[in-house]
């Protein structure tokens, strides 16, 4: 069964699907200075959302409720880590992109095997890599 997301605003119900946010304004730009009289550092974004639904613009603003130190966690893998990329033989551009990263093929796995730091933030490789729970993932940092 499908559950829609509903956010209550006053005695509104508003589907997460119907309202979309057109305009997310910073602290300190026009449109926010009053806001920021308001709420101070706290303030984070004003976004600007429209319910075509019930015709409404409906102006919500995000705060930090609260602020504690953090550590975030060691890297995943590093630069040099080979991971898994699942490339169609007949996807020519990406194999193309994968060998000039410095990837390679094995051929007993169909894989090829590109080093983190070439895969990492790249849009090309969205949908290709293979993630833990492979069975041999990470341990391919063996092939060369």
């Amino acid at each position: 069964m499908f559950y829609q997301k509903l956010h209550i605003i006053g005695k509104n119900y508003y589907h997460e699907n119907s309202v979309k946010t057109r305009l997310t304004l910073k602290p300190g730009q026009h449109g926010t200075k009053s806001l920021l009289k308001k709420y101070g550092d706290a303030l984070v974004c004003v976004r600007f959302r429209y319910d075509p639904e019930t015709k409404q613009r409906l102006k919500t603003v995000e705060l930090v409720i609260e602020r504690s130190d953090w550590t975030p966690p060691p890297p995943r893998f590093t630069n040099n880590t080979l991971v898994p990329l699942r490339i169609n033989a007949k996807d020519m551009a990406i194999r193309t992109k994968a060998r000039a990263a410095g990837g390679r093929w094995n051929p007993e796995k169909q894989l090829w095997y590109v080093s983190y730091g070439n895969v990492v933030g790249n849009v090309d490789y969205v949908g290709y890599v293979m993630y833990a729970g492979y069975e041999d993932f990470p341990a391919s940092n063996k092939l060369k």
